[in-house]
């Protein structure tokens, strides 16, 4: 026997087996129809589909075998996998391969072999669908043929299932990407440190996070249900007015401001809110992006720094005022002017010490830029001292990537416009890059001459890192919008486009300034009818929804594609129709699979009508339907047995009850029926029919029953089977049968714990009766003995003809050995009675027995047989002494003398 290496592709060859379930999976319908029409066609008594995987060949369907698998080094499907071809072998004991293999030598005794491989989508073999004879054969171009039909038809509903996985596979990771990816937009949101709110065009919070919650002193619920104009303070609508008109008019990008917000509990907090505007795909605004910082803090203490530089400005002008008032009394003025001048060292003390005690940035330049005043803060910030301000330039602070844009804004201020607002990097002592946001105001002598600037500053690096995350964020939901793995897109009340993601455009094979605002999904939609493309938009517009609804869409570069539509409509506060949120899948595949099935179904449907097999539904023991065959094979017109009952095809009632009860109750339990029943044409002729029968619904009580003329196939069978189990002289079994009976008695005997008793019986005197009296003589003889020993026997015994004057009596159901006696008794004396022959001479033999005993002596049917014949010679010499003998391998013996002896 020869043994294989497996293909390079074997494991992948495993896993997409493994990936389909087919493996030890329940029978199916579709696999078993095939293995029947596969036995029925090709009259073989075996037709499997086979599935080979790494150390086994398994059968997902069988007919006539009884083995659910074997293993894979003597697996004939084995050898089919390594050919494009079928694999046919006319007789397995004249193959190199296959000569000495179990399954040919003993088992189910293989002779001939067809195999069909069957292959996946990307081509590894699976399995085969093959036909297997138990005697050689030729199989025909026709047989292969219609076998490799069958092949196909079990091949495609693999496709089918590869097809189907593949489809489900890229629906759940689509799903699973946009979770993920939705995931990590709401993570980003709500965990940032600044407020962060979406806004839309009508004023009303759409989204807010944990942190704008905590500033408002609200819940997100409660916002969400608000405008922004309901929790501004009054003071400040106006402002905020005017820069959402800005931003939403595109005169500006992003825009900060600062501004009071109304608390849930009565308090007011101050916010620096930095905003800018989502657009759709035509640059119109779809929603405010908000990051609100609380800066509650610092302006309390502008304010107070505000206030005590108006009262200082208010002292001095009264100051001025009583020194002129008071000028002609120089005495009293220059005691007053001292007076003045301490109140005023107080005063700037004090406005020293606040601004001293201010945390953002305080400092003056001279128009050289070296420094002359710096306040706590800055000292900090930049490690001046009094030793090094007057040394230290401004522009040194300044990151030199960012110096030259600094210079070029300062450069912007003029006498009219003293104040310059910049923002850059900012470098600190230890090295360390922070950002900072400076308001510059230079103050001009009288001949515009530049004599200081005084800045104030304020570190935004946390803020720079909002805006940062904002716009990462703004980018991500760019990308899940544009790359999403469906499409997306928006029409108006007209059906124009209003928006279409990348996904869209790229299967329009359009840009966006193509289609938005100019053209119409359905102008894109192949040989849908206008009328139907209206009426389905106006339901859409009625129902708020629309979908899945299927069209064929074809893009500007002639590509074609299935896709699958599902919409939602926007409406405003009175109803009326604004935009779709739409949706597109491309379902290409799966249109093309949903059509390959009903291509399968239309094949199945004609294999059904076919001209060779009848089959039939009934309903009741009624027909419903059949096809043309069945009509011809019994003799009825088209649609002549509809309606009429199943027992106008029986020759009998015993044949109808029959299969009523045998046949029913496996159909209800999900089993299939199969037997070969004589069958009434409408003349009355009987056929033997091989019938086949399956439910097809519980419910309805249908049933489908599948019929195929055998009648001179049974003839042929019966006629073979008689020569090849039977004697042909006398008609008794033969050594073929006797084995199968002998493994049935002694199967029998183990369940039941009796005994089986083989007799070797040899004829003493025969030779002398064949050489003096012919041949033909003997042989009546034989024939004459045969009958006798029949009646000695009992009705499930069995007496069978080896050759030549040698019979055995096989023995069932004893409860001992000693049961056997007077059975042996009785063929002893039937066999000794003398025979008239036809000439009118007469001829005498008598019996030698041999007996063996299941399970005394031995536990199988050849080694009982051996001992039998052994014990059948002893027996023949105690027979020279004796009118009787019989001889048993454990010592069973019988022996009675002679007439007239001593």
């Amino acid at each position: 026997m020869q043994y294989l290496m497996k293909a390079r592709d074997d494991e992948e060859r495993v896993r997409v087996l493994q990936r389909l379930q087919l493996l030890d999976s329940e029978p199916e319908e579709v696999f078993d129809a095939l293995t029947r029409l596969a036995s029925d066609l090709l009259g073989v008594p075996i037709a499997l589909v086979s599935l080979v995987d790494a150390s086994r060949q398994w059968f997902k369907s069988r007919v006539g075998l009884a083995a659910t698998e074997t293993p894979r080094d003597v697996a004939f499907c084995a050898h089919a996998l390594h050919s494009l071809e079928p694999l046919v072998v006319p007789d397995a004991t004249q193959d190199v391969r296959f000569h000495d293999n179990p399954l040919v030598v003993g088992g189910v005794k293989i002779r001939a072999y067809a195999g069909v491989p069957l292959r996946s989508q990307e081509g590894h073999a699976l399995g085969t669908l093959c036909a297997i004879d138990q005697r050689p054969r030729a199989f025909t171009e026709r047989e292969i043929g219609l076998l490799q039909d069958l092949a196909r038809i079990a091949q495609r509903e693999i496709h089918n299932r590869e097809t189907a996985l593949r489809a489900r596979a890229m629906a759940e990771n689509s799903y699973r990407v946009i979770a993920e990816r939705e995931a990590l937009y709401h993570a980003t949101f709500d965990g940032a440190a600044v407020g962060m709110a979406l806004v839309g065009r009508d004023g009303r919070w759409r989204m807010v996070n944990r942190r704008l919650c905590d500033i408002l002193g609200r819940t997100a619920h409660e916002l969400t249900r608000m405008s922004f104009r309901e929790i501004t303070h009054p003071a400040d609508l106006a402002g905020d007015l005017e820069l959402r008109e800005r931003l939403l008019s595109g005169e500006i990008e992003r825009g900060t401001r600062e501004k009071r917000y109304l608390r849930a509990d009565g308090g007011v907090v101050w916010a620096s809110v930095e905003g800018s505007v989502t657009r759709d795909a035509e640059g119109r605004p779809d929603c405010l992006i908000l990051a609100v910082e609380d800066i509650t803090a610092r302006r309390e203490a502008e304010m107070a720094l505000h206030e005590l530089r108006q009262q200082l400005e208010r002292r001095v002008e009264e100051r001025t005022l009583e020194l002129r008032q008071t000028n002609g009394f120089l005495a009293a003025a220059m005691v007053e002017q001292r007076r003045s001048e301490a109140a005023l060292a107080e005063s700037e003390a004090r406005l020293s010490t606040v601004i001293n005690d201010q945390t953002e940035v305080v400092c003056r330049f001279d128009a050289q830029g070296r420094i002359t005043f710096a306040n706590r803060a800055c000292r900090l910030m930049f490690g001046l001292t009094d030793e090094t301000l007057g040394q230290a330039d401004w522009k040194s602070i300044v990151h030199p990537d960012d110096l030259p844009g600094v210079l070029t804004q300062i450069a912007t201020s003029t006498v009219d416009q003293p104040v310059v607002v910049t923002e850059h990097r900012i470098v600190r002592p230890d090295g360390q890059t922070r950002w900072a946001e400076f308001v510059n105001h230079r103050f001009y002598g009288p001949q515009g001459e530049l004599r200081e600037v005084q800045t104030v500053g304020r570190d935004v690096t946390d803020r720079k890192l909002l805006e940062r995350q904002l716009n990462e964020l703004t980018g991500r939901l760019t990308d899940l919008y544009e790359n999403a793995p469906c499409g997306y897109h928006s029409v108006g009340p007209d059906g124009r486009f209003l928006a279409a993601n990348a996904v869209v455009l790229s299967w329009l094979g359009c840009e966006a300034s193509d289609v938005i605002g100019k053209a119409r999904p359905w102008d894109f939609f192949l040989n849908e009818p206008p009328e139907r493309v209206a009426r389905l938009f106006a339901e859409f517009i009625e129902r708020d929804q629309i979908g899945p609804v299927e069209f064929d869409l074809r893009g500007r570069q002639g590509a074609v594609r299935r896709v699958s539509l599902r919409a939602t409509a926007v409406k405003d506060e009175q109803g009326r129709f604004l935009m779709s949120r739409s949706v597109l899948f491309d379902i290409t595949e799966l249109h093309r699979v949903r059509g390959a099935l009903e291509d399968a179904n239309r094949q199945q449907h004609l294999m059904l009508d076919n001209d060779l097999v009848g089959i039939v539904k009934l309903k009741d023991r009624r027909a419903v339907w059949h096809n043309r065959a069945f009509g011809r094979i019994f003799g009825y017109g088209p649609g002549e047995l509809v309606g009429q009952p199943a027992r106008m095809l029986y020759p009998d009632d015993a044949v109808f009850e029959r299969v009523g009860r045998e046949a029913y109750p496996m159909l209800a339990a999900g089993k299939s029926y199969r037997a070969q029943l004589p069958l009434c044409r409408k003349s009355g002729e009987v056929l033997w029919m091989d019938v086949s029968g399956s439910a097809l619904s519980a419910e309805s009580g249908e049933s489908l029953w599948m019929m195929l003329d055998v009648t001179q196939m049974k003839d042929r069978q019966d006629l073979a089977e008689a020569r090849a189990l039977h004697d042909a002289l006398t008609g008794l079994p033969n050594r073929a049968l006797l084995v199968d009976r002998m493994a049935q008695a002694i199967a029998g005997a183990a369940r039941s714990g009796k005994c089986v008793a083989v007799c070797f019986m040899d004829l003493d005197g025969f030779k002398a009766v064949n050489d003096s009296l012919g041949h033909e003589a003997g042989d009546e003889l034989l024939r004459t003995v045969a009958k006798r020993l029949l009646p000695c026997v009992r009705s499930h015994d069995t007496v069978a003809r080896l050759g030549g004057d040698e019979f055995v009596l096989l023995l069932n159901h004893l409860n001992a050995p000693e049961e056997a006696r007077p059975v042996l008794a009785r063929a002893c004396d039937a066999v000794a009675e003398p025979v008239a022959l036809r000439d009118g001479r007469g001829a005498q033999v008598t019996a030698s027995i041999g007996v063996a005993f299941y399970p005394l002596d031995a536990a199988d049917g050849e080694s009982l047989l051996a001992l039998a014949d052994k014990s059948m010679y002893e027996a023949k010499r105690a027979h020279q002494a004796a009118a009787r003998a019989i001889a048993g391998a454990s010592g069973f013996t019988e022996a009675s003398a002679r007439p007239g002896s001593a």
